[in-house]
């Protein structure tokens, strides 16, 4: 006899939703294969064929490709890396702030923090290295 208490089969889709990683390839219910982007209250952000879709957590099926975690840190940080050595006094940049865009001018890498000159008021700012970084090409 099951314990009237006992989580049900069907309850647990929303537990494996919160566990996931961007990246992650899933199926849906629907049998489309997408890519997971991000969690929201009761949906979630996927990705196909380019395009973002917020769909219904009871949409998800199974993960069919966990995304390495580590391995992705070490691409990022190795980008990073790249964008910084790219970068030329004067070049424009943006860092990614909590999904803001914000805009800088390059001046130089000074120890672990990025120097860049805010175009508005033309002050200096100096930016930590863990945001997340893009080269503006004009």
């Amino acid at each position: 006899m099951e314990h009237q208490y006992a989580p049900k089969e069907k309850n647990m889709k929303p537990l494996e939703v919160m566990e996931l990683h961007t990246g992650d390839k899933i199926k849906l219910t629907n049998g489309d294969i997408m890519e997971f982007v991000e969690l929201k209250r009761t949906k979630f952000v996927a990705s196909m064929n380019g395009q973002n879709y917020r769909v219904p957590i009871n949409m998800y099926d199974s993960v069919i490709e966990k995304v390495d975690i580590n391995k992705l840190t070490e691409i990022k940080k190795e980008e990073k890396k790249s964008i910084l050595s790219e970068l030329k006094k004067g070049d424009w940049f943006y860092i990614n702030k909590n999904g803001n865009a914000i805009v800088f001018k390059f001046e130089e890498v000074k120890g672990q923090k990025i120097i860049g000159i805010n175009p508005i008021n033309g002050g200096k700012t100096r930016i930590d290295m863990s945001f997340e970084i893009g080269k503006i090409e004009m």
